[in-house]
């Protein structure tokens, strides 16, 4: 009897020992099989990870060499930053897009192992950075465009200051609206080239300008006359018209010339004041494919003008999708709760209208052929006024209303419409901080001519556009004026987009995310 029980007790602690064995075993397999999964300490991820923990948008301190992680782990990292980008699009800059590419890319089955769809994510990451001014796509560099990455300066400028200017005249209660700040921004660049102390602080402040902006705006003038003409007509152009008897600086004329492709053209404004008139409205309406008949109306141009400064921007394309002419009818376009108006709108059913829905408004794109240039729709929903909607518009609410855009399967009713627009910027650019730059006490503009002798006169931009059923065509022209001193800017779901009431709207670039056009149409 004692022997069996000292049998049985060896027994147990065979069995104690054995399972023992086994518990260590199951712990053991799964942590080699674990450390199989670790990133090697020098692969590329761990520089990519680290440029994002560099800028907080991941908790974890990343150190190349040391760090070791599962790339499970690194997939969820990828999910951490993405929360934070969506949060503060402005945390998203050049090598933090470029690191994002990367990991998305390189862990993709691990991203839809955490239930993310890794097209969607890409999408929307490409969607911030086009929202943010930031290179849209990665496009090989060819011998004849190295300069492309240059031109991101400029697309945030011109970008910004859009939504500044916009609610400028927004807020003037101006009922329709249609501007290019692209091209007030490409006149006033030309002008800034000459500026100095005061003066270019201000315009600097203004037109969100670095010291960079001329090579940048260099790259992207080049990018917008280089689109191929399947694709869309496009073309900008510069000009300078001093006076005959004004002697510009050859370091003015040089990097106007160089870096925006001015042509210069002398004119007598003491002696042919209406002649000199005429050429410059020639020119612009050559540019403009007839559009801008008469960007210099009467009486702009004095004797005592010095030196005009010209941009202009024509746009031509199809619709990806064109809307069928026959879909076209009458409808009410409520102008408000209480008021509406008969319009003409179109209407087409298109799966490849990229959208969103926030709690406030619903966001619409649309393409023009090859996918290049595109509209963009700000509809409020029902019941919320546009002017909410623009008191809070600017370059980061924009990116983020757009950063979740996806492709849907959209009803889509636009109204059909044209419109022709004129505007002096002269109150519009003191008021948002330029106001030196008027003042014939104040302006230092020495790097022109090397005086102290100029200042703006004025600054005038007219605009055209018609929207139709196979496309768009817009164009506008900026002038500005310089005057001598004298004694004295669900794809299965089917959804409907029925822009039957005011909504903002914007032609723009997405290969740049340059912002070519932006409007308001509010009443028929």
């Amino acid at each position: 009897m004692h022997n069996q029980i000292i049998q049985n007790r060896n027994g147990d602690r065979k069995m104690k020992k054995l399972f023992l064995i086994i518990i260590l075993l199951l712990l053991v397999i799964p942590s080699a099989a674990s450390a199989s999964d670790l990133i090697p300490p020098y692969h590329w991820t761990y520089h990519s990870l680290e440029i994002l923990s560099n800028k907080d948008l991941i908790k974890e301190k990343i150190i190349p060499g040391e760090s070791t992680y599962t790339k499970e782990q690194a997939a969820k990292m990828i999910i951490e930053a993405m929360k934070k980008i969506r949060t503060d699009p402005s945390l998203l800059g050049d090598d933090e897009l470029s690191s994002m590419r990367q990991l998305i890319n390189g862990y993709r089955n691990e991203l839809e192992t955490e239930g993310q769809d890794h097209d969607k994510i890409r999408t929307e990451l490409e969607d911030m950075a086009l929202s943010a001014g930031l290179s849209a796509m990665e496009i090989p560099v060819t011998s004849g465009s190295k300069e492309r990455p240059l031109n991101l300066q400029a697309v945030r400028s011109v970008n910004k200051f859009t939504f500044d200017i916009y609610r400028y005249f927004a807020s003037k209660n101006r009922s329709g609206l249609f501007i290019s700040p692209y091209s007030i921004s490409s006149a006033l660049s030309m002008t800034y080239a000459g500026a100095e102390g005061k003066t270019a602080r201000e315009m600097e402040s203004v037109l969100h300008l670095d010291p960079g902006i001329h090579r940048s705006m260099a790259a992207l003038i080049n990018d917008i006359n280089s689109v191929p003409s399947e694709t869309a007509t496009v073309k900008t152009a510069n000009a300078l018209w001093p006076a005959k008897d004004e002697h510009l600086l050859d370091s003015y004329t040089g990097k106007v010339s160089r870096f925006y492709e001015a042509s210069l053209t002398p004119l007598d404004y003491r002696k042919k004041t209406e002649e000199a008139r005429e050429t410059i409205n020639r020119w612009v309406d050559k540019e403009t494919e007839g559009k801008i008949t008469n960007l210099v109306g009467e009486g702009i141009l004095k004797k005592d003008t010095s030196l005009v400064l010209t941009n202009t921007i024509y746009f031509k394309s199809e619709w990806m999708n064109k809307f069928d002419i026959q879909n076209s009818r009458a409808m009410p376009f409520h102008i408000s709760p209480s008021e509406s108006v008969p319009t003409v709108m179109m209407a087409k059913t298109d799966k490849g209208i990229r959208y969103s829905k926030e709690s406030d408004l619903e966001i619409a794109e649309i393409p023009y052929s090859n996918n290049r240039f595109s509209m963009l729709i700000l509809l409020p929903l029902k019941g919320v006024k546009l002017e909410n909607i623009e008191k809070k518009l600017d370059h980061l609410k924009f990116t983020e209303w757009t950063a979740l855009m996806s492709p849907k399967k959209v009803r889509l009713t636009i109204p059909k419409f044209k419109t022709e627009q004129s505007f002096e910027l002269d109150d519009a650019l003191k008021e948002m901080g330029m106001a030196s730059a008027f003042k014939a006490t104040e302006a230092d503009f020495s790097g022109m001519n090397g005086k102290k002798n100029l200042y703006i006169g004025a600054a005038i931009h007219r605009t055209f556009l018609d929207v139709g059923e196979d496309g768009t065509e817009a164009a506008a022209a900026t002038a500005v004026i310089m005057t001598k001193t004298s004694v004295m800017h669900d794809p299965e779901e089917t959804i409907e987009f029925k822009a039957d009431r005011p909504f903002i709207y914007m032609i723009r670039d997405n290969q740049t995310g340059t912002i070519l056009f932006i409007g308001r149409y509010t009443k028929p």
